[in-house]
């Protein structure tokens, strides 16, 4: 059995990224509940905190609640562009990067070694 991935997701960082969205949900169908990847929906600190306000919790209750998921794992996306551009692209595990790094290495000495022979070039 493959390995495992749990990725956490922001549920409300994914809808601000319609891209991301389509590409977790396909995923998600690709790989199902308990395949290789598995999505952990929760919050990010900005939309945590954002919801603490919609409560109407002051600053004392909302610093002592925040103090409590300080350590939180969920990634904020909007502070995150190179997260958003794997993710958007389905890459969502370093397994994964590294496949399509090698793959792009390939098709790069390959493009390279055809110029090389369409425009004479020995070497």
């Amino acid at each position: 059995m493959p390995k495992q991935h749990i990725i956490p997701v922001c549920s409300y960082c994914e809808k601000e990224f319609p891209a991301v969205e389509t590409s977790i949900r396909a995923a998600m169908k690709k790989y199902g509940m308990n395949g290789e990847l598995v999505f952990s929906h929760g919050y990010c600190l900005r939309h945590y905190e954002d919801m603490l306000k919609q409560y109407g919790m002051d600053d004392e209750q909302m610093k002592t609640a925040l103090d409590k998921v300080k350590d939180n794992q969920v990634p904020d996306l909007k502070q995150r562009p190179d997260l958003v551009n794997l993710w958007s692209k389905g890459i969502f595990t370093q397994e994964q990067l590294q496949s399509v790094q090698q793959h792009q290495q390939q098709v790069n000495e390959s493009l390279i070694a055809r110029f090389r022979t369409l425009a004479g070039i020995r070497g």
